[in-house]
């Protein structure tokens, strides 16, 4: 069904890496799967690319389990936002130009020689919680579309998401959440993210800045 619709690559694990610390075994778990699945993938078409999705985040965490895993992979794949999931507050420490940078160049040195895709590219606009902005989510996209315009092995980015989250659709997460005060801190800072991540508002579609840098590197790259 993929290459019947055109696809080059499938991703048979997402994020697992956030939880490489609590559970020791998890990467080399994460690595027999992704050999056995790829041999399998590959008896029915040799061309299909198969790969896991790493955090960009943990990758400071974790560069020897994730090397490991991406070199058994036929491409390097990664979710990557513009505000840092660790930070205290969550999602509070927007990436500057020279930061943005610097992660994807630590995500090039990870993937070796192999090529990379982008699965979830984002920025968040929350003023009032997470101290961000429309400008800096045009930021974000400019200088990640400008890096990779630079970048050969970066074949393919994924924006995530083009609209805001509903606030219906972000409550359903928070039934995954304790009642403790980390815990409600971290989803209330999730969900601002998730409410103000879209190039279009939820409420009435409205156009922020990023939706034109947006169009304008789908032109450049057309």
């Amino acid at each position: 069904m993929l290459v019947e619709h055109k696809g080059y690559a499938i991703s048979i694990s997402n994020e697992a890496d956030v939880n490489f610390e609590d559970l020791p075994n998890l990467n080399k778990e994460l690595l027999d799967f992704v050999k056995e699945i790829k041999a399998h993938i590959h008896s029915i078409n040799p061309q299909m690319a198969v790969t896991v999705t790493f955090a960009e985040g943990s990758l400071t965490k974790f560069p020897e389990q994730a090397s490991e895993i991406i070199a058994a992979c036929d491409v390097a794949c990664f979710n990557f936002y513009g505000a840092e999931s660790t930070a205290t507050p969550p999602y509070n420490k927007n990436l500057n130009e020279n930061e943005i940078k610097a992660d994807i160049q630590q995500m090039l040195q990870i993937a070796g020689a192999k090529n990379v895709l982008i699965q979830e590219l984002g920025m968040h606009t929350d003023m009032e919680r997470l101290n961000s902005s429309e400008e800096i989510q045009r930021k974000f996209f400019e200088v990640f579309f400008g890096t990779m315009q630079r970048e050969n092995r970066i074949r393919a980015a994924y924006v995530f998401q083009l609209g805001d989250w509903a606030e219906e659709a972000t409550e359903l997460f928070r039934a995954f959440f304790t009642d403790d005060a980390t815990s409600i801190d971290f989803f209330e800072s999730y969900a601002a993210s998730l409410k103000s991540l879209g190039m279009l508002t939820y409420e009435d579609g409205t156009q922020r800045p990023a939706w034109n840098e947006f169009l304008k590197w789908l032109s450049i790259f057309n």
